[in-house]
């Protein structure tokens, strides 16, 4: 599988940071949008907001799901 993302070689550890910077990415504004809601009384109950939670953790199963990738002729080998 080709693990190369703008000339730069990706290695396992690199996929495994991505987690990391996601969280540090969306953590702040998920926390800014929940309290914008709350000062708008827009604020969902606890079940609705684990809901989202939920569906987003879905949504990553799937991006993961697309990022596995097939593989290309030229990583077969023969096994004689």
């Amino acid at each position: 599988m080709d693990k190369h993302l703008l000339g730069f070689s990706l290695t396992a550890s690199n996929f495994q940071a991505a987690n990391a910077f996601f969280i540090m990415l969306f953590a702040p504004l998920f926390s800014i949008m929940w309290v914008w809601l709350a000062k708008r009384h827009l604020d969902p109950p606890a079940p609705v907001k684990f809901a989202i939670g939920l569906l987003l953790l879905g949504a990553g199963f799937l991006v993961l799901n697309l990022g596995k990738g097939r593989p290309s002729r030229a990583s077969f080998r023969p096994s004689s």
